[in-house]
């Protein structure tokens, strides 16, 4: 006589393939097949890494152990939020790679002329910037405010139990990236200070392998932001300051870091200014998708401010 399962096992296996066939897996693993095939064809080898594979199998276990047993709804919102996001990272970071290794002539001069056009001459911003210690600092802590931002997010639309405002965040963010790396792609640049020897960034060693065509070897958790058209961090501090909305003085305390944010891209990112106007443009429209797509469901403020 066949000894019977507890029911809590009989679960794991449907809940996890209901997991897989959500859209948000479902494009996340295309992706990430697409990727493969590509990197393959490329000489682009990925390692996941053993940190970043613990930051995904962690919070993935914990969030199904949270759904299989009913309870810690709250601990399974947070991990799910952070195993959502850092499995965007780990599809998302590669694509940059894929699109420097398209080759397409660097756009470095017409970037320039642009700024100049505009007023701004990059190369004098990023020596007063390393002129000034203290600027220099304020503006590198904006700068890597990124992690701690999204964890941040995470953790407080999970407690707050405004999961609406992290598919917000999602959406925005993964379509943000896909639309960075496909004008990325065919409008690629090395930096402000490439051509005048001014920092040398160590992302740029890896622009250099990725678009001479060699094979090269990445660990995602040491792979580097390397597009510049538009600017990726300009457009998280419009993703970050626009989800934080509507919610006291929180939302004023995030538009102030996150203006600095877009700022530091210009120095600390070695962007140009026309990058960091792109970024905002691209997820202007995509808020204004999000909002009338119906993608992220009931994106009226005022049917979903009921949390705070």
């Amino acid at each position: 006589m066949q000894e019977a399962r507890p029911a809590f096992f009989d679960r794991i296996w449907p809940e996890t393939l209901r997991i897989a066939r959500s859209p948000i897996a479902l494009i996340l693993f295309a992706t990430a097949l697409i990727e493969l095939v590509w990197g393959l064809l490329i000489g682009l080898r990925v390692n996941l890494g053993p940190i970043v594979g613990l930051q995904v199998v962690i919070p993935g276990a914990v969030a199904l152990l949270c759904r299989m047993i009913g309870r810690l709804r709250t601990i399974g919102a947070i991990a799910d939020t952070i195993f959502a996001w850092t499995v965007i990272a780990v599809v998302g970071t590669p694509l940059t790679y894929l699109a420097a290794r398209a080759d397409f002539p660097l756009r470095d001069g017409l970037f320039r002329s642009l700024d100049l056009r505009l007023g701004f001459d990059g190369l004098k911003w990023v020596a007063t910037v390393n002129g000034h210690p203290w600027l220099h600092a304020v503006l590198a802590i904006a700068y890597g405010s990124m992690g701690l931002q999204v964890l941040f997010c995470c953790v407080l639309f999970a407690l707050t139990r405004e999961m609406w405002r992290f598919r917000e965040m999602f959406w925005l963010a993964w379509l943000g990236l896909l639309i960075t790396c496909l004008i990325s792609a065919f409008l690629p640049a090395a930096g402000i200070t490439a051509r005048y020897a001014v920092q040398d960034p160590a992302w740029r060693e890896h622009l250099t392998i990725l678009r001479g065509g060699r094979p090269i070897l990445a660990e995602i958790g040491g792979m580097k932001g390397i597009v510049f058209f538009p600017s990726y961090h300009a457009e998280l501090a419009i993703i970050f300051a626009y989800v934080n909305r509507n919610a006291g003085l929180l939302s004023w305390f995030m538009l102030g870091l996150n203006a600095l944010m877009m700022v530091s891209a210009l120095s600390e990112g070695d962007h140009y200014l026309v990058d960091v106007i792109a970024g905002i443009l691209v997820t202007s429209g995509l808020i204004l998708l999000l909002r009338y797509s119906g993608l992220v469901e009931g994106s009226s403020d005022d049917a979903r401010l009921t949390a705070r």
